[in-house]
């Protein structure tokens, strides 16, 4: 099959031909001003603010965290503020 079924964090779903995907797993910000923290804590301190819609990859998640990458920063952020599976 050369098509595959997907659904956006919005909850749209469509078609799309399978040469157009990377394969690469990835999450998406769904929150604004979001804190990327060193490690998977409330009170760790922040390295950077993320954005919504800002697309990152993930590394492995928790039931409450995901380590996530994002150009040269590696954190935790609250599994609730992004969408996508790992």
């Amino acid at each position: 099959q050369h098509t595959r079924k997907i659904e956006d964090f919005e909850g749209y779903i469509g078609w799309v031909h399978a040469s157009l995907l990377s394969g690469k797993k990835s999450m998406i910000i769904i929150d604004d001003q979001v804190p990327l923290k060193e490690k998977p804590s409330n009170n760790a301190n922040s390295v950077a603010y993320l954005q919504r819609h800002v697309l990152v990859l993930p590394k492995l998640c928790t039931d409450e965290w995901c380590k996530i990458e994002i150009k040269n920063f590696v954190g935790w952020v609250k599994r609730k503020v992004v969408w996508g599976e790992i």
